[in-house]
């Protein structure tokens, strides 16, 4: 090869490793010390830079390679309190085998009528509850909801906070008007502050990047209280505790519906209630 490329070289090396059973030979003429020569050092260099580069890079990455898309067929908890329908026509000994195909669809069709659903407010899809109410075997039905975060029932309403988020809500005012969404909207209005590992050993938790306001943080929080006596505050540790709190509530009680819950959007607003900016 008088002209010599790092294309070029790749291509021939690809060919030896697919045809080994080719002898091949590569001879490179180029002047020592020549202007071909800095090019060429130049480009290979340039390609193991961007080969270090790309190793970092897929190093940092946050999304996973495989994504496990495995759940439970109904929540736990739905299974403790839910009768189990036993069938004794299909448990006999000697049942054939379409009789226990029957009994699987069957038991298929009361997994599926006995779950639970909640509606997700579109944005809450940035945080990692959705995917372990998922995960618990719960439906979800994603909306861009002006009132509340997650609707548990056609009466139960839910806004979540992370600690730093409900402090800038609670100094922001915000977080005023979101709950006086939900009480006019909903019978059960819930405000569910999520906390994480990092806040576990803390005693105070509304440290955080918001933590030289927590004097105030305090006052309006306990403001809020007073001023909405209704309001259930919840505290969880982790998604995973918050989404055992939504089965807790969820029982004896009626599943949400889409239509219902974007109606009662509009009638909130139509009383002249200030919309929701997240």
């Amino acid at each position: 090869m008088y002209s010599q490329d790092v294309a070029a070289t790749r291509a021939i090396e690809t060919f030896k490793c697919l045809n080994e059973d080719h002898p091949l030979e590569l001879y490179v003429l180029m002047y020592e010390d020549s202007y071909e020569e800095e090019r060429y050092l130049s480009s290979l260099q340039r390609e193991n830079e961007a080969i270090e580069t790309l190793i970092k890079e897929q190093s940092l990455l946050l999304a996973p390679r495989e994504f496990d898309v495995s759940r439970d067929s109904t929540s736990q908890l739905r299974r403790l309190t839910t009768p189990q329908r036993r069938d004794t026509r299909y448990l006999r000994s000697g049942s054939s085998k379409a009789s226990q195909m029957f009994l699987c669809e069957d038991e298929e069709e009361e997994n599926m009528e006995n779950r639970q659903k909640v509606i997700v407010d579109l944005r809450e899809f940035n945080s990692e509850l959705p995917t372990v109410l998922y995960r618990r075997g719960i439906d979800l039905m994603a909306a861009m909801l002006e009132v509340g975060d997650y609707i548990l029932s056609p009466d139960i309403c839910c806004e979540r906070k992370s600690p730093d988020d409900l402090t800038q809500s609670l100094l922001s005012g915000r977080i005023f008007k979101q709950v006086e969404q939900m009480k006019k909207c909903y019978k059960y209005y819930i405000l569910l502050i999520e906390s994480a590992e990092k806040y576990r050993n803390r005693n105070n938790p509304f440290q955080g990047e918001m933590s030289r306001y927590s004097r105030n943080v305090r006052s309006l929080f306990a403001i809020l209280i007073r001023e909405y006596p209704n309001l259930q505050v919840l505290w969880s540790v982790s998604p995973s505790h918050s989404a055992e709190l939504f089965e807790e509530l969820k029982l004896d009680q009626s599943e949400p519906i889409l239509e219902i819950a974007l109606k009662k959007k509009r009638d909130c607003n139509a009383e002249g209630i200030v919309d929701r900016a997240d």
